[in-house]
This record gives C-alpha cells, sequence and structure tokens, in this order.
C-alpha cells in the first residue's frame, strides 16, 4: 500500500488546531439554533421540523443547496420527504484533492443523535467553526433518512424494514433513493451515524468487515483515518473503541465479533462500492434523557472524521480511486468470523452492580474473518429475461445493465443451484446458449465492481441469491450465467 509514512501524519495531526478552536477564537457566533437546541434538548426535532428548519438555514445563508431525495405516504403519516444538504466545496485552483464526504443520520428512527448532530454538521459548515473544512470537503449530509421510523419512533422504515441492512436488496424506497445520490456523486467517504445501547465506551466506530472489501481501503479506514478520530474523541474525554457486536448463535454461547459480515449492511456495502466508510455510533438509552450529551458526543466524532479527511485528502482519494477498481484475481463467496486462538479473550471495561467500571473479558472472541470459498472474477454475467427485481436493484445502485434488443449466442457456464463444492471448478462447463430478446448482460468490470460481484454472483454468501438452496436442495441452474474473463 503506497500511503505516506504514518509516523508523520500522526506528528502532523498533533500539530493541528481543530477548526472548532480556530472558530471559538474569532468569537463567531452561531447563525441558527437548531428545533432541539432551541427547545433546550428537552424534546427531539420532529419528523416536520427538518425541512422547515434547513428552508430557513439555506435562506439566511445561501451556503447549500437543499433538495429532496425522495417523498413518502404510507396514508398513515401524511407526506414526509428524505432531504438532503448539497454543501459545495470552496476549493481553489491548485489547492488539495477535493473530498466527497457523504453523512447517514437516523436510519433508525429510535436513534436521533445522527438526525440532531446531522443538523449542526451542517449549520457550521455553511456558517459556523466548522466552515473552513470546505476549502477541501464537498459534503452531502441526509440527516433524516428514514423519516416514517422517526414519526413512529420505530427503527425499521415502512413495511418493517431496518434500512441498515437493506443495502443489497433496496426494498425501501429510502435506500433507493440514497443509493441514486451515491451513484451520481460517487463519494469518498460516508458515515453512517447510529446509537447503540448503554456501554462505558460511549463512542464505538466500526470499519467495514466484508473480505471483498478492498485491503488496502480497510487498512487506510482503520491506521490512517480512525487513529485521527480517537485522538480528538480522547482530546474531548469521549470513551472510545472500535466497535464490537454480540451475536448469540445458540441458547448457550454468545460469540463477540468486529461487526456483520453482512454486504446488505451499510458499511459494507458502501465500502465494496470503493468508499471508505464507517458505522459511528453513541451510547444511549433512545429516550430524551442524555439527549444532549449523546448529541454532542456524536458531533464531536464526525467533525474528526472531516477534519481527519481534510488532513488526509491526498492518500484518501488515492486509495479510493484504487478501490473501484475490480481485481483480476479471486473474490470471496463464503467466509465467517474465527478466534485468531483458541480460548481468546476481548479486554472489555464494564459497569458492575454498585455502577464501578471493572475490566473484564469477553470471551469467545472472534476477530478474524476466514475465508471458506472463493470464486474468479469474470467478465460479466448474461441473466435470462425476467429478474426485474434484482435489475432494478442494480441499477439503483448505479450499475451499467445493458438489456438485449434482439437474441444473442454467449459463450457462457452455468450454475448448479446445490453444488457439492463451491469453487470454480463447480461452475458448469463452456456452452453457447442463445438468450432471447430481453436478456441482460451485465458488465463485471465497472465502479463498485466488487459489491456487483458479491450481489450478482449466485453462490454468494450474501447476495441477491443467498439462500436460494437453504430449505431443500431442488435441481438445476440459477437464471445467471457466468461469461468468463
Amino acid at each position: 500500500m503506497s500511503i505516506r509514512n504514518p509516523a508523520w501524519l500522526v506528528g502532523f495531526a498533533l500539530l493541528v488546531i481543530p477548526t472548532h478552536a480556530l472558530a471559538q477564537e474569532s468569537g463567531r457566533s452561531r447563525p441558527l439554533s437548531t428545533p432541539a437546541e432551541q427547545k433546550e434538548y428537552l424534546s427531539f426535532t420532529a419528523a416536520d421540523e427538518v425541512v422547515p428548519y434547513l428552508t430557513a438555514l439555506v435562506e439566511a445563508t445561501g451556503g447549500f443547496e437543499l433538495d429532496t431525495l425522495i417523498t413518502l405516504n404510507d396514508g398513515s403519516s401524511g407526506v414526509v420527504s428524505v432531504p438532503v444538504a448539497r454543501i459545495p466545496v470552496l476549493s481553489e485552483p491548485g489547492g488539495p484533492p477535493v473530498v466527497r464526504v457523504l453523512i447517514l443520520g437516523a436510519q433508525h428512527g429510535t436513534e436521533r443523535a445522527g438526525l440532531e448532530s446531522g443538523l449542526r454538521i451542517i449549520r457550521d459548515l455553511v456558517d459556523g467553526e466548522l466552515e473552513p473544512l470546505r476549502r477541501t470537503l464537498d459534503v452531502r449530509v441526509i440527516p433524516m433518512t428514514n423519516p416514517l421510523g422517526v414519526i413512529r419512533r420505530t427503527m425499521e422504515a415502512a413495511g418493517g424494514i431496518d434500512l441498515s441492512h437493506d443495502h443489497v436488496d433496496l426494498a425501501a424506497a429510502e435506500n433507493q433513493a440514497i443509493w441514486r445520490e451515491y451513484a451520481d456523486w460517487r463519494p469518498h467517504l460516508v458515515l453512517d451515524l447510529h446509537e447503540m445501547g448503554p456501554t462505558e465506551y460511549t463512542i464505538q466506530i466500526g470499519v467495514p468487515t466484508h473480505p471483498n472489501v478492498d485491503a488496502d481501503l480497510v487498512t487506510f479506514a482503520r491506521y490512517y483515518m480512525l487513529p485521527q478520530v480517537a485522538h480528538q474523541l480522547a482530546r474531548a474525554d469521549i470513551r472510545f473503541h472500535e466497535y464490537v457486536a454480540a451475536w448469540t448463535e445458540d441458547a448457550e454461547e454468545t460469540f463477540y465479533t468486529p461487526a456483520p459480515l453482512e454486504a446488505g449492511n451499510a458499511r459494507n456495502a458502501f465500502a465494496l462500492a470503493g468508499a471508505v466508510s464507517f458505522l459511528v455510533e453513541t451510547s444511549s438509552s433512545r429516550d430524551i434523557m442524555g439527549l444532549e450529551e449523546r448529541t454532542e458526543r456524536m458531533y464531536v466524532a464526525t467533525r474528526a472524521f472531516l477534519e481527519a479527511a481534510a488532513l488526509l485528502a491526498v492518500d484518501l482519494t488515492r486509495v479510493v480511486e484504487r478501490a473501484t477498481v475490480l481485481p483480476d484475481t479471486t473474490l470471496s463467496v463464503a467466509a465467517r468470523y474465527t478466534a485468531r486462538t483458541s480460548g481468546s479473550k476481548l479486554a472489555w471495561v464494564q459497569l458492575n452492580e454498585r455502577g464501578l467500571r471493572v475490566r473484564t473479558a469477553l470471551s469467545p472472541w472472534l476477530p478474524v474473518v476466514e475465508v471458506e470459498a472463493v470464486l474468479s472474477t469474470p467478465a460479466g454475467w448474461m441473466i435470462e429475461g425476467g429478474e426485474g427485481e434484482l435489475i432494478a436493484s442494480l441499477r439503483a445502485h448505479g450499475f451499467q445493465v445493458d438489456r438485449m434488443n434482439r437474441p444473442i449466442s454467449r459463450s457462457v457456464q452455468a450454475y448448479p443451484i446445490c453444488p457439492e463444492v463451491v469453487a470454480d471448478a463447480s461452475i458448469g462447463e463452456l456452452q453457447v446458449r442463445r438468450f432471447r430478446a430481453g436478456s441482460w448482460w451485465i458488465p463485471a468490470d465497472q465502479p463498485g465492481g466488487r459489491l456487483l460481484f458479491t450481489i450478482v454472483e449466485p453462490w454468494s454468501q450474501y447476495g441477491w441469491f443467498a439462500g436460494a438452496a437453504a430449505i431443500d436442495c431442488p435441481e438445476g441452474t440459477f437464471p445467471v450465467y457466468r461469461v468468463p474473463a
């Protein structure tokens, strides 16, 4: 990985004066309090207050574009919208490369710190303490991605869909709109803001975990950007740990892992598409108690990411440019977490029954991703006419999908629905197949190719066809055919 000396970067970071300190010295006052600030955090910003606030802010500053990604109407909550604030860079010719940053808040409607801090970030970028960062950063903020969940105070969107885990299927209209924004703009950095249950580590941040994410991108996220953020959190006396999730596999044992491997998880999906992507969580009871404190923690963490992105602009843009290229090698279609050593444990801090901090250990600790099956990357895939939902999902992701207007013959390989072994050798023999008009051609080598591979490959553990043979093992082949490279 060709990145400049990290010791130099860390040393330089320690000398950088945070943008908020510069703003405080200038004596600049906040131009417009958010709805929650106006209510002194005694109640949340309501869903119907978001757009009026942003409208008033853009009228007062003229510093950004306010747009609607999608309008929703489920019949009971009325008409609501998903707004996006597009805050343009103020760069000059010959300056550092522009870093595009996408910030998502309130994918879960009960997690409001992302919404509240998102409104503050927008305000302070356009007319506040963060404005100097716009010399390098082009930022778009979607503070309320799940307005129906915010109104109903539910995690899920309409139809019971968990937006945070819907980034492969794109069953939710909200996620389709988010990915259209992503595909049209191709951000370098994506921040997904959430809340978690009460924990002594009041900010936890997760890096991508799917094995098909470019390794240099993960290295950059964990060892270059994250230390910069951790340093700023420590300066603010905020307790930080890399995100840890507990998964109960059966009634007797709990597995502690860095995060889900699934491709549909937001930070994995965006990273597979080529962006440096983080999950940012703050501890919370998810009610009004402590709203001001957790909003401040989320604001500090988000601000730290923006400052790190500006500082590391050259390396960040370079690593993302390389990560969007589909490798001419193999990629994973099956993986699992495993322990680094038998009986490995994770040092942790918890509160005991007396309310005192105690050091403990979580076991078993499964931090290693073990790839169980790989396939070579193809030239692309042919799909028989039909599969309209898959095609719609791919197009919503921004992928090129070509419809055949006339019958076409191609040399392809078929995928058995239940192979004995998942490997290149198990794919059917090369054969010439006649595809009718209305069939689809999907080239593999295109921006976000790692995500495309993970979705389309029929044997992919977390792809579109995952679970097709979970109940029984039918004979036959998938309607997807591989065109070898």
